[in-house]
């Protein structure tokens, strides 16, 4: 009775462990693919420089004066001092920190951030609505409902 191709590996180690140090030849590198590597690295780096190039010019773009809040009008207050309401509005916009995008900006201003600040400086407010007069306006007009 023969067993055909079974093998045998129990008292044996196996064949490829046999002679560990076998001379592994390094691969040459074809000019292909040093220049595929190469195109791949300028790839990378071109689209880094536009990522960068693109967050430099919306950061740019955001600090133009032509979009940017100039006049706060502030209606409704009765008791409290307007001056003291514009304060704080201002200081909300232009809270002297760095910001990659500019705050006072009509696309990117803090409208729920004023409002909330405003409500917990002044708890006499009842109620805050904001307005502008168009997309574009520069003018941010604040109405205020006070409490009885």
């Amino acid at each position: 009775m023969s067993l055909g191709n079974i093998v045998d590996l129990r008292d044996k180690p196996p064949r490829f462990l046999s002679n560990p140090k076998l001379p592994i030849e390094p691969q040459k590198r074809t000019p292909l693919k040093t220049k595929r590597r190469r195109m791949r690295a300028l790839n990378v780096l071109l689209a880094l420089f536009l990522l960068a190039l693109t967050i430099w010019g919306v950061s740019a773009l955001s600090h133009l004066s032509y979009f940017e809040i100039g006049t706060i009008g502030i209606s409704g207050n009765v008791n409290i001092p307007t001056s003291e309401l514009f304060k704080s509005a201002h200081t909300t916009i232009h809270d002297e920190k760095w910001h990659y995008i500019s705050r006072s900006n009509v696309f990117f201003l803090p409208e729920e951030e004023i409002r909330t600040k405003l409500i917990s400086q002044f708890p006499r407010i009842k109620e805050i609505s904001m307005s502008r007069e168009s997309f574009l306006g520069q003018q941010l007009d604040i109405m205020i409902t006070e409490r009885n």
